[in-house]
């Protein structure tokens, strides 16, 4: 709790001191620290491994004979793919960068290198696997890497991975607060002074990272029913952003309606454990909301042409 608050403290001081511009440089070395982190635990699990010749054959074998998904499962994956996929296209925290970057050819520069984020994932399933043949007694699934990285690499280079995550924690924590104080700030606030505006910015920051402290120790194992729930609530503005992108004009109340009717399906699918065939409740909310939004529009237009004829 104490090393919660201590870090909660410091991405803090260090964004309101240090602004936007500085996580943007850190990043850059944050990204080299955690991939070469990743990479070094990742290999040094590999050479500590003895993998023998039977468990290649099992390997072999597997891929020979799959099993097969069922067709809900199927479902399942692809819905959810498609449901988070949309939503972090538009959560605020991921599309900041476009707003902040210096011009197009910069964004499609940065984009381009972004697949390589992938090399970590081969690496991260040999240090998974390496904890399971060795048998690790962990707490926690997510001591998983740190604690391979004790195990597998000298002093100084686990001093060197731990500070690529605690600088990849506090990249990320200050990018979110970089982004939820100005989205309270302008839309809130957008009547208030500058100096008003600062200063409910900064507070909006200190009552998030107070709520991330809570929620590291008294919700972290529910974890994944808060990652749902935050799926189903922002990808829901994926079609007001769409309108906005392709300029179609709708009733605020439409737009509102359609959104908040869209996360209030989604959680009372998800909560009730309504049979959805293996569809995520987040992705039948988002088509709950379309709709909304088409046959909303489609009566608007109707009403409009029923009064221009009735005058």
């Amino acid at each position: 709790m104490l090393v919660a608050i201590i870090s909660g403290l410091m991405t803090l001081l260090w964004v309101v001191f240090s602004g936007i511009r500085a996580p943007a440089y850190i990043s850059i070395f944050k990204d080299i620290l955690m991939v070469v982190s990743i990479v070094m635990g990742g290999v040094a699990a590999l050479n500590l491994m003895d993998v023998p010749q039977p468990y290649l054959e099992h390997l072999v074998s597997s891929v020979v004979q799959p099993s097969y998904l069922s067709g809900s499962q199927d479902l399942f994956i692809v819905s959810t793919i498609l449901l988070q996929g949309v939503g972090f296209c538009v959560a605020p925290q991921a599309v900041a960068f476009v707003f902040t970057a210096r011009s197009e050819d910069t964004l499609r520069k940065n984009q381009i290198i972004m697949p390589f984020y992938m090399l970590m994932f081969p690496f991260l399933y040999l240090m998974s696997m390496y904890a399971l043949r060795t048998h690790m007694a962990l707490s926690s699934p997510n001591d998983v890497f740190m604690a391979v990285v004790s195990n597998t690499l000298s002093p100084g280079a686990q001093g060197l991975v731990a500070g690529g995550c605690v600088l990849s924690a506090l990249v990320i924590l200050s990018g979110i607060c970089l982004t939820i104080g100005p989205l309270v700030s302008r839309n809130v606030l957008h009547a208030s002074s500058g100096e008003w505006q600062s200063r409910g910015a900064k507070i909006v920051m200190a009552v998030y990272l107070m709520l991330s402290i809570v929620s590291l120790s008294f919700l972290s194992k529910y974890i994944i029913v808060l990652n749902n729930i935050y799926y189903f609530g922002i990808s829901q503005t994926f079609p007001a952003i769409m309108l906005v992108i392709f300029r179609k004009k709708m009733p605020a109340s439409l737009v509102g309606t359609g959104l908040v009717g869209g996360v209030l399906f989604s959680l009372l699918l998800y909560f009730f454990n309504i049979d959805t065939i293996g569809i995520n409740p987040g992705f039948i909310g988002m088509i709950f909301n379309v709709s909304v939004l088409y046959f909303g529009s489609k009566l608007i237009s109707r009403r409009s042409i029923y009064k221009s004829v009735q005058t």
